[in-house]
């Protein structure tokens, strides 16, 4: 997924969680910031 984000390297939740979707992965947006989060 790294390689998808944009040249300024930030995306938003939204962008994150259509990504996933795109693997076959259906995810909340609250979900994408919690693990965000955690990361630090």
């Amino acid at each position: 997924m790294l390689e998808r984000l944009p040249a300024h390297g930030e995306a938003t939740l939204d962008e994150l969680c259509v990504e996933l979707a795109t693997r076959g992965v259906e995810v909340h947006r609250a979900t994408v910031g919690g693990f965000g989060i955690g990361l630090g």
